[in-house]
């Protein structure tokens, strides 16, 4: 007959285990395929995957997905559509952070399992991506008002992101305190490359990038001292700029009669994905724990290569990397590094409780099933947005209103492009330049 305690861990294996379809995978392998399709060009088969798993826990991470894959194919309703159910998912976990709303069910099954227990939430930098595409699918769909609302959201929420990320920090370091768990000592031994590569990167939430085009936006429509704003934020965060302060210095003053603009903008290849790292970790008693978290090899990483745009013969300029993704999204792992070291080393000790118990009541068979449902239920989060690219560049200049003959360097495969600028207008050329595929979409600010 089996014995009550044998019983009771395997109910526990059963409940803990079953109906996690997403416990043990990685997400990075999963959206590997998504990248395939993207480059491929062979996205509609993707894209109802990703329709069918909308109903799980990590509904949020499968349609930013989507709705990036609809962009850039240029099914700018269908992407506008998307973003809307992903913007009101983020809004509807501002409301349960409000009210202090908690799912204890869930928390505790990831105490006892790992992270990606939990329902995804996405990253702060994630969240200006949606209202940042969000505004470009409105300019897709010549609809200046939508636009104009994303556009204005940008800078709000950066600020509500920085305040929720204060407020999380200090409730990490208080919990810390309270657990005696030594934060900033494990997250300098372990993660003091990682640290040091984005110590020059301001925050996570800010997208240099976003704030050049919402300025460029403004700057079209005379709303000159919103541009203002909007330039000097993207200024503050690349102080280096020779673009945007020279934007600054004409605003207000071109294009002249007889002139348009042109804003190119390059999105390069896909931002690189977390990797788990094994880290042993103290216990009360003065045993170790290992854990697993997620961790960006940043040494490892090239540089973006640096685009450029000609026109004619004789007119040739360089873009600028306004927004290194991959340095962003390392910086907001940085960032959540205190937060994630008090979740795992809490999640830790209760696996290792687990298994001590599981000794005493059953002998080395007890600690033999504790031991393997530790080992095997211990996994870091890799999950995140990784259809995004992996940098954004952009180019900014007046042209005599016209016909013009362009060619990007170095060449992308394209050919000349012809554009066609009216006088006082501001025409965008956003480029896609992804593995063995570019896509060049056209829009009217």
């Amino acid at each position: 007959m089996t014995k009550p305690w044998v019983r009771a861990v395997l109910l526990f294996l059963i409940v803990g285990l079953s109906g996690c379809s997403t416990l043990f995978s990685s997400y990075p392998e999963d959206a590997a395929h998504y990248r395939e399709a993207l480059t491929a060009g062979k996205t509609a088969e993707t894209l109802a995957t990703l329709g069918k798993q909308q109903d799980s826990s990590d509904r949020l991470l499968y349609l930013l997905e989507a709705a990036r894959i609809q962009q850039i194919e240029g099914d700018y309703l269908a992407s506008q559509r998307t973003f809307d159910e992903a913007i009101r998912l983020f809004d509807a976990q501002d409301l349960e952070a409000r009210i202090r709303l908690k799912d204890w069910s869930e928390k505790s099954l990831s105490l006892l399992t790992n992270d990606k227990a939990n329902a995804y939430r996405g990253f702060g930098y994630e969240r200006i991506f949606v209202h940042y595409f969000q505004a470009l699918n409105y300019l897709g769909l010549n609809n200046s008002e939508g636009a104009a609302v994303e556009f204005r959201r940008l800078s709000f929420e950066q600020q509500v992101l920085e305040a929720q990320y204060q407020e999380n920090l200090q409730d990490a370091y208080q919990t810390a305190a309270d657990k005696d768990i030594p934060v900033d000592a494990l997250n300098q031994e372990h993660f003091a490359q990682m640290n040091a590569d984005v110590r020059d990167v301001h925050s996570s939430f800010l997208n240099a990038q976003a704030f050049v085009t919402a300025a460029s936006f403004w700057e079209a429509h005379a709303e000159i001292n919103r541009a203002s704003v909007d330039y000097r934020n993207a200024l503050a965060i690349y102080p280096e700029s020779v673009q945007i302060r020279g934007r600054l210095d004409e605003l207000g003053q071109s294009p002249k009669p007889g002139e348009g603009r042109l804003l190119v903008l390059f999105e390069e290849g896909f931002v690189p994905a977390r990797i788990p790292v094994g880290i042993p970790l103290p216990t009360f008693d003065g045993g170790l724990i290992a854990v697993q978290f997620p961790v960006y090899p940043t040494r490892t990483w090239r540089s973006p290569p640096t685009y450029w745009i000609q026109l004619g013969e004789d007119r040739k300029v360089a873009a600028e990397i306004m927004t290194n993704v991959a340095l962003l999204a390392a910086k907001n792992l940085s960032e959540q590094m205190p937060s994630m070291m008090v979740r795992q080393a809490l999640r830790g000790f209760a696996k290792y409780e687990l298994q001590r118990q599981a000794r005493r009541a059953g002998g080395d068979l007890g600690q033999l099933l504790a031991s393997i449902y530790n080992l095997i239920s211990e996994q870091a989060d890799l999950r995140t947005w990784l259809t995004l690219p992996n940098s954004l560049q952009s180019v900014q200049l007046n042209v005599a209103a016209g016909e013009h003959r362009i060619r990007f360097a170095p060449s992308l495969g394209t050919g000349e492009r012809s554009v066609t600028i009216r006088e006082g207008e501001t025409r965008v050329l956003r480029v896609f330049v992804l593995p063995g595929r570019v896509v060049v979409q056209e829009y009217t600010m």
